[in-house]
């Protein structure tokens, strides 16, 4: 008996989690800001943009904290996600048979051009 008792705990606990974190999640999501750490898709998209103008440690400190976020987790982040870009010189225009041109672009990586400290 004191099995299913135990077990039944257990899946209102975990219920109750689950409803508090549906709650906190739809409190975010009716926000107009997000909360720390967090961008909405548009935000870190610009975000990322913007960080490949940074020219120093301090700028990357400054982006960072005008979107609300640590520069630590910024950093983090765009390790594995950045915005694209396309690098003009590997364009290449393609006409087909019918005389119509089409222009294929190439992304690249982009990070930011930081200066080094002497």
């Amino acid at each position: 008996m004191e099995t299913v008792r135990t077990r039944q705990a257990a899946q209102m606990n975990e219920t109750t989690r689950l409803f508090q974190s549906r709650a906190a999640s739809e409190d975010e999501a009716s926000s107009q800001r997000p909360s720390h750490n967090h961008l909405y898709a548009g935000a870190l998209h610009e975000l990322l943009n913007a960080r490949k103008s940074a020219r120093t440690r301090a700028d990357l400190e400054n982006l960072a904290k005008k979107y609300g976020m640590d520069a630590q987790k910024l950093e983090s982040l765009a390790r594995v996600v950045n915005a694209p870009s396309v690098d003009s010189r590997l364009n290449v225009k393609v006409v087909d048979k019918n005389a119509d041109e089409r222009t294929i672009m190439t992304a690249v990586w982009v990070n930011p051009p930081l200066q080094t400290s002497t």
